[in-house]
């Protein structure tokens, strides 16, 4: 099994990512920049919207939205940055020391594991679902019809670290964003 991370990122993201770290409130001032390993290939980031969700084409539907870098000092992951491209020009876009860090390494670590996942070549990707609150770590293959999704948060449909697979997750979050648009669920 091999994971891969995005295939195209930008050249210039490491840089504009190490440029701000400074601006980084969440990292102590007496961190050092050369302390702080930024990976690198980053996961490409593909966002979709909720009324794509409750029409069960969320993976069909997302699009490519930027990357997103790990931030780590040793081991420990410290922050997360994004950088996207806006009119052809590549710009850095936030970063977070958020709830999403510290899971995506555990479910990275978890998949590492799987069966489902053994076996075969995987691109991983980062999904945000907008409306929902809700990511997860999408592993994309050639044929969609066998690409898993494991979320990074549980909810009252989804499992934070289980296997889905792009069918399944598809339908499972359906009957979220279908709640959410009703009124019926607040994220």
């Amino acid at each position: 099994m091999a994971f891969t991370f995005a295939n195209n990122p930008p050249v210039e993201g490491p840089a504009l990512v190490g440029q701000n770290l400074q601006g980084l409130a969440a990292l102590p001032p007496e961190w050092r920049a050369d302390e702080i390993h930024i990976t690198d290939p980053p996961m490409e980031i593909f966002e979709a919207g909720v009324e794509d969700a409750a029409a069960n084409r969320v993976l069909s539907k997302a699009a490519p939205n930027g990357w997103r870098y790990l931030l780590l000092r040793g081991e420990v992951p410290v922050a997360d940055a994004e950088v996207d491209t806006f009119g052809g020009v590549v710009g850095f876009r936030s970063s977070s020391t958020g709830r999403y860090l510290a899971e995506t390494i555990s479910v990275l670590q978890r998949a590492e594991a799987l069966p489902e996942l053994a076996g075969a070549d995987f691109e991983v990707r980062f999904l945000r679902v907008f409306g929902l609150s809700f990511a997860a770590l999408w592993f994309h293959r050639e044929a969609p019809e066998q690409d898993f999704v494991l979320p990074l948060t549980s909810n009252e449909t989804l499992e934070r670290g289980a296997a889905y697979l792009g069918g399944e997750f598809a339908e499972r979050i359906a009957v979220l964003a279908k709640r959410f648009l009703s009124g019926r669920l607040m994220p």
